[in-house]
């Protein structure tokens, strides 16, 4: 018994000392034992395990967990016809050895494990692949030592993990990327590959995040051939875990502003010039980002077809996709060459639909394009055939000059039609439901080199004795919508906005009345997509209307006008409207965008009149929270609601005459600009007592009241109609004045007696004829005639009293003391000299 335990523990220890020994020389034998002489050998034996160049910069020996080498800095080399970047770049590579190529004296890889390292796959535009050579390579290297025969490859198994592939077009590098990848192939005994492959795909020129655009892996078994595309193989591949938004800004270089889960599966079984597809695609909860809150459009779509890419052909296509309580089927094939004499097949497609809810219609263009018809509901079902043929092209030369002439006028390649049945549209914003009759879409003939599209016409009433038509023309990538005739002005409104044709904020309050409309809608299918945004355009002629803002006091009764819609904005031309005591036309210009395109760009008006009163006139423009009457003995009254301040306008206001009190102005013209409570006068010209005037100034709303800021100047006043203000008789030649002037209220005497300024007057060779009581005698006589007055006057509590001033008459100079009364009548006293 004791010599039984004694040689167990003798073979264990025996055991444990070799294994010791083992381990001391794996730790102490590779630094001693230098590579370097074998760099080349290793680089050279790699090399033609990948079939291209290798360059290494260091190696070192490793003898555990297995014999093998420890490579810095790796770099295959590119075939130059594919670029000149590497094909494949790693850092570390760890190659292990195959243990029976040791015994027979020989170096083989077995082996070759990479992270993070970087991969480039190239296709050039005559559709060959860099690693189309690769595998052709490693084909003949496994041939060569007997293949299957040995039951052991050569070629060594590739495994990478955390690297990066990179796509190129040519020499142009892609911004399509697959990062945190892990990717591997091994050679298999009947000669063959087996690939799989598992990533991220991102965009280098945008930032993304991976996490949301899924992971792509792809597992597939691939045999030999003498080129790629011949190559029996079997792919399954599946992209899972993508978040729409993320998944469009991916393929699409921007956020279309879908969202939802994608899932993707497809097998690929044939070689790659000719296989049988099968693709399935699911998506749940898929929305636009701003209606969470609606019910997701959710599909799962099933396809399968075979690919000839010898024949540029795809055939026997059938997908179908359940969508509500219908079905959307597509069939057919598709050939990018069209047929011959010959016989060769023709491009052949039909999209069958059956009782597609016309809810799924609406649901699918919302997750088009944002802001579609915003919270309304559709009932109704669509029922259809499309068929897509086109015909074949003969050559026009020889004997086929006469079927090249038949085909010009050949039928067109989009037939068949879809019904929409039942159509009702609720809720959102409509007042009441919006029904439609029958339906039908059909292709009609396209313009030369243009696609055929589908037309309909939609007649529905909106309030009118007569139908409003619409015009519905839908292409590939647009669509165009013309709606005319007549139609109720309020309900014209209300469905504008309802069908989100404008937003509310942008279009005029109209009630009561009539309109004539004739409007164009028109842009992408996908907006954010193309060059070109939608366009609302077109005219609407509006009768009897009444126009109705909390900026004005009362309802505006608009007679006749066209609005008119373009891509700057809208605008009324030809506005001939009653607005209390004030009759005329008007004009206006509005930018699409209101806010904040009127800080930089106000919109334009102008306002015509026969006679202004200028009582009622600022009873109409300065606005206010109560319903007044425009009487003159009211407008201490009128307050501007703060709450609803008048946008930034400019323009202008002119009238063949204008009173104020007792003044009379003729073709006055002021070009103004409004911004809140404050008015800038840029300039108001009017003739004048005789002569002109020119005025400039400002307009604000300070403590309850307007108060004003005027600079004028008074040129060839006429002084018989200067001294008919006064009840004087006044006469001579013309007189000019210029000064300043502040004053603010609402009435006359408000305005007179908070009235405060200087004023700067010449008149030459002028007579003043008076009563006693205004003109004192001892004065009079220089007053009878004069030879020239002029002087400053300071304007203040309802007067204005003469300063410094002097007056040459008799041949001697004299000094006035005299008052103007600024009250209704004005009067003027002169009084004695002092």
């Amino acid at each position: 018994m004791s010599t039984v335990t004694g040689g167990k523990a003798r073979k264990r220890l025996l055991v444990a000392a070799a294994i010791v020994i083992v381990l001391l020389l794996a730790f102490f034998v590779p630094p001693l034992f230098s590579l370097a002489h074998y760099k080349t050998r290793i680089a050279e034996l790699m090399s033609r395990a990948l079939g291209r160049p290798v360059r290494i910069s260091a190696v070192e020996a490793r003898l555990l967990p297995r014999p093998g080498f420890e490579i810095d800095d790796l770099t295959v080399e590119e075939d130059p016809s594919f670029g000149a970047e590497p094909i494949l770049h790693a850092n570390t590579v760890d190659a292990s050895l195959r243990l029976l190529s040791l015994w027979r004296g020989k170096l083989e890889i077995s082996r070759i494990s990479l992270d993070e390292a970087s991969f480039n796959l190239v296709r050039t535009d005559q559709g060959r692949w860099n690693v189309d050579a690769l595998f052709r390579s490693a084909t003949g290297t496994v041939a060569q030592h007997g293949g299957s025969n040995t039951g052991r490859n050569p070629f060594p198994t590739i495994v990478a993990t955390n690297s990066r592939v990179n796509f190129k077009r040519g020499i142009e590098k892609l911004p399509y990327s697959l990062t945190n990848a892990d990717l591997s192939l091994s050679s298999i005994r009947d000669g063959g590959w087996e690939i799989g492959f598992k990533g991220q795909p991102v965009r280098t020129d945008l930032i993304l995040n991976p996490a949301d655009t899924g992971e792509l892996e792809v597992n597939a078994t691939i045999h030999d051939a003498p080129e790629l595309r011949q190559m029996p193989l079997k792919l399954q591949a599946e992209w899972k875990k993508a978040q729409l938004g993320q998944l469009t800004k991916l393929l699409l270089g921007a956020d279309a502003g879908w969202r939802g889960d994608l899932t993707g599966d497809l097998t690929i079984q044939g070689t790659a010039g000719d296989a049988t597809v099968q693709s399935r695609l699911k998506a749940t909860n898929v929305h636009r980002m701003e209606l969470a809150t609606l019910a997701p459009l959710d599909f799962d779509a099933n396809c399968s077809f075979n690919y000839h890419a010898s024949a540029l052909l795809i055939e026997k296509i059938e997908c179908d996709s359940p969508l509500g309580n219908g079905q959307l089927r597509l069939t057919g094939q598709v050939h990018q060459q069209t047929g011959d004499e010959q016989g060769t097949p023709e491009t052949q497609l039909a999209v069958e639909l059956k009782s597609l809810p016309a809810e799924a219609g609406l649901d699918i263009l919302r997750t088009l394009r944002a802001g579609v018809l915003p919270g309304i509901e559709a009932n109704g079902t669509v029922n259809g055939q499309l068929k897509y043929s086109p015909k074949p092209e003969a050559p026009a030369t020889g004997k086929n000059i006469r079927a090249a002439k038949a085909h010009t006028s050949s039928p067109e390649p989009l037939t068949g039609s879809l019904t929409i049945d039942g159509l009702e549209l609720t809720g959102g914003a409509l007042k009441e439901p919006m029904k439609f009759g029958k339906i039908e879409l059909h292709p009609v003939a396209s313009a030369p080199n243009a696609p055929q599209a589908l037309e309909a016409k939609v007649p529905f009433s909106v309030g009118a004795p007569v139908p409003l038509q619409a015009d519905v023309h839908l292409e590939r990538t647009a669509y165009r919508i013309h709606l005319y005739g007549p139609a109720a002005t309020e309900k014209a409104r209300n469905l504008v906005i309802a069908l989100g044709l404008e937003d509310e904020r942008k279009l005029p309050v109209i009630q009561g009345g009539t309109l004539n409309a004739d409007l164009e809608l028109n842009g992408p299918w996908i907006a954010g997509f193309a060059t070109d945004a939608d366009h609302f355009s077109g005219t609407a002629t509006l009768r009897n209307a009444t126009f109705s803002t909390p900026l004005l006091l009362s309802p505006v009764e608009i007679a006749s006008a066209i609005l008119r819609f373009d891509a700057k904005g809208f605008s009324w031309d030809g506005v001939n409207f009653t607005y209390g005591p004030l009759t005329g036309s008007a004009t206006a210009e509005f930018p699409t965008c209101i806010e904040p395109c009127l800080k930089s760009s106000p919109a334009q008006f102008t306002l015509s009149f026969e006679h202004l009163d200028a009582a009622a006139a600022e009873a109409a423009f300065l606005g206010g929270d109560k319903k007044q009457t425009l009487i003159a003995k009211l407008l201490e009254k009128l307050k501007p609601n703060p709450q609803q301040p008048w946008p930034e306008l400019e323009g202008s206001i002119q009238a063949a005459s204008m009173s104020i009190e007792k003044v009379n102005f003729t073709a006055p013209h002021m070009k103004l600009r409004l911004k809140g409570t404050h008015a800038t006068i840029e300039s108001l010209d009017a003739q004048l007592l005789g002569g002109t005037a020119h005025l400039t100034g400002t307009y604000d709303y300070e403590n309850g009241k307007p108060v004003y800021s005027l600079d004028f100047q008074l040129n060839a006043l006429k002084p018989a109609e200067v001294g008919s203000l006064f009840g004087q008789s006044w006469g001579g030649a013309s007189a000019s004045a210029s000064g300043k002037l502040t004053l603010g209220g609402y009435t006359g005497d408000e305005l007179t007696s908070s009235a405060t300024g200087k004023l700067h007057f010449d008149w030459k060779h002028g007579s003043i004829s008076a009563p006693a009581s205004q003109i004192p005698a001892v004065m009079a006589k220089n007053f009878a005639h004069f030879d020239a007055w002029s002087g400053e006057a300071q304007i203040s509590g309802g007067s204005l009293r003469l300063g410094e001033n002097q007056l040459e008459s008799n041949s001697a100079m004299h000094s006035v003391n005299a008052t103007i009364t600024l009250s209704t009548p004005a009067k003027m006293i002169i009084n004695a000299k002092q």
